[in-house]
């Protein structure tokens, strides 16, 4: 095997090139795939994530338009919280504008920051559950009807798999060394998802024996 631009027996191994010379951040992400594949795969990650911040403008269009159905989908089941709908929107929006659109320093660092928010908002609705106490931004947004301590909380299972997805986002701005880190990360989340739609569809609540916090809306959960 000859590296492109090395004469015959010129080639070193990838630590001498000059690409393996580069800090993480300056390595593009990239997969061995086809370019029609590979064009595929974008065009989905950018329905995706439309489809994403859809979703969480029409749940938070729900609260402040007070239709039931965008918030719980069917009657009587869970609402989706306005938390949790504006971390929809923010993952949405840091993974179409940092990694889908053509590449600059400015989006990167205003993904970077929609991601840091992620982490803040669910990082902090994860330390309210633990320690049953409120920091004051479950009903910054819009006031929940629901009459309990939780009125407006993110529920624990929704605020962890967003922690991890903000985390994920995060390592993927670091460009080839956090790829993996952020594939684990973003499986891990979608796992616990998985689990709760098991719930959904069998009736029994995952979480119950580790959480007394309201579980992930259906919404939630497809989202």
């Amino acid at each position: 095997m000859k590296a492109k631009g090395l004469g015959r027996g010129s080639w070193h191994p990838p630590a001498m090139t000059e690409t393996a010379t580069s800090t993480p951040s300056e390595l593009p992400v990239t997969f061995d795939f086809s370019a029609r594949t590979y064009h595929a795969a974008i065009r989905l990650a950018h329905v995706m994530a439309i489809l994403t911040i859809a979703l969480g403008l029409v749940v938070l269009a729900g609260w402040a338009f007070h239709i039931e159905s965008f918030k719980t989908v069917f009657h009587g089941y869970i609402s989706m919280k306005a938390n949790t709908a504006v971390c929809f929107v923010l993952a949405g929006t840091a993974l179409l504008v940092g990694y889908l659109f053509p590449s600059s320093p400015w989006k990167m660092t205003f993904s970077r920051l929609l991601s840091a928010a992620i982490i803040l908002i669910s990082g902090a609705t994860l330390l309210e559950n633990i320690s049953s106490a409120s920091l004051g931004i479950d009903q910054l947004l819009f006031e929940d009807s629901l009459d309990s301590a939780t009125q407006g909380r993110m529920g624990s299972a929704s605020a962890v798999v967003f922690l991890l997805f903000g985390a994920a986002l995060q390592l993927l701005s670091q460009g080839r060394g956090g790829v993996l880190s952020a594939h684990i990360l973003t499986l891990a989340g979608l796992f616990i998802a998985l689990l709760e739609l098991i719930g959904y569809l069998f009736k029994a609540q995952i979480f119950s024996s580790t959480y007394t916090q309201p579980q992930m809306a259906l919404h939630t959960v497809g989202g």
